[in-house]
């Protein structure tokens, strides 16, 4: 959080005032919650100095107190806050910007939207800008208008201090996602990380978090494992060149490997079922000779040795005894044949049965199939 409004006092003018004095704010909320105990003691003396009666009310900055409130997680108080800097100010486009956090935070999406658009209707000096347009970007973006969401950021993004861009990159990365504009989203997230600035652990950890999983939606076809190869190769190359060493681009360049890896092997996974359903055709396609093997010709083979027994009688015998033979050869014969080809069925049986259970298992595994979340230390 001191991050974030460490940005905004970079900026000249009443807000680049107001950031400072809340910074200080932070830092002593930081110390007041060293442990649970302290943490009450801090919300009863917040609480206890709204209520210091009438006379005094004219002097509370209660802008100041609703972002107090919503930095410490009190948004039901914070709401109080915003709404008394509203009656104290309503020409101040900030209160409706710190209202319309809260009212997001609190899942009220129609009431944050009414205060983004006051806050933008009251902005005309543009000291604000980036604030008003950094949380109207939110509500549009939690309204489903993705669009208008990144054209808000985008104004943000325009009058923001370097320290605050990351947090708004991050969001206009998250949009353009949902719209299903990838490569735009993966220059977001990579906006983001190149600004070279210390990032809170949540807008660190979110924006390395929206960058992984662009990355896996722009790249990862498990039916195409040589294109999602090359795709990731293409971002870890961006990565590895994109922006400064730091422990989040280790965390993605790690990540990228990763699924490189995986889809290495799923690549040879599914060439396995190709070759095995290849195979299972092959095997499925031998011809079954039947049950009935050809008897042994006994009558031929007699009919043969008799003809030739009786050659020196008339020599038609001979001619009788020869296609005899031939026909008992030609038996012979088709008695071997049935029964190689009887072998070779039962043969490829047995192996159909095996390529089968490897097929299923295979199909079963789907854990290749599965894109792991990304790891953060």
């Amino acid at each position: 959080m001191r991050i974030n409004w460490q940005g905004k006092a970079q900026r000249a003018g009443t807000l680049g005032d107001q950031a400072r004095e809340r910074i200080l704010l932070i830092s002593q909320a930081t110390e007041a919650f060293a442990d649970e105990d302290s943490r009450m003691r801090y919300n009863v003396r917040l609480r206890k100095s709204t209520e210091s009666g009438p006379q005094d009310e004219a002097q509370v900055d209660w802008l100041s107190r609703a972002w107090g409130y919503y930095f410490i997680g009190e948004d039901g108080a914070g709401a109080v806050a915003a709404r008394k800097a509203r009656e104290k100010d309503p020409d101040n486009a900030m209160v409706y910007v710190v209202s319309a956090w809260i009212k997001l935070r609190q899942e009220d999406v129609k009431q944050a939207k009414q205060d983004a658009d006051e806050a933008f209707v009251l902005d005309e000096l543009g000291e604000d800008t980036a604030d008003v347009h950094h949380v109207r970007g939110a509500v549009l973006f939690n309204a489903g208008n993705y669009q208008k969401a990144v054209e808000s950021f985008d104004r943000a993004l325009a009058k923001a201090s370097t320290d605050e861009k990351p947090e708004i990159y991050t969001r206009k990365a998250w949009a353009l996602d949902r719209d299903g504009k990838l490569d735009d989203a993966l220059d977001a997230c990579l906006a983001g990380f190149e600004q070279g600035v210390e990032m809170t652990s949540t807008v660190g950890s979110l924006l390395a978090d929206v960058t992984a999983g662009v990355v896996v939606r722009k790249c990862d076809d498990p039916n195409k494992p040589d294109a999602s190869i090359k795709a990731y190769q293409g971002v870890l190359q961006r990565f590895e060149s994109g922006f400064a060493d730091s422990a989040a681009k280790t965390t993605l360049v790690t990540y990228v490997k990763e699924q490189i890896a995986r889809q290495e092997k799923l690549r040879t996974r599914l060439k396995t079922i190709k070759d095995l359903e290849s195979k299972q055709r092959q095997l499925a396609g031998e011809r079954n000779p039947g049950s009935d093997s050809p008897g042994f010709p006994l009558l031929a083979i007699g009919a043969a040795a008799f003809g030739f027994m009786l050659t020196p009688a008339a020599s038609f015998f001979a001619v009788i005894g020869l296609a005899a033979a031939i026909w008992a050869g030609y038996q012979i014969k088709q008695g071997m044949d049935w029964k190689a080809q009887k072998a070779a069925y039962e043969g490829a049986q047995h192996q159909l049965v095996d390529v089968e259970k490897r097929l299923e298992r295979l199909k079963k595994d789907e854990s290749l199939f599965e894109v792991p979340p990304l790891k953060k230390n």
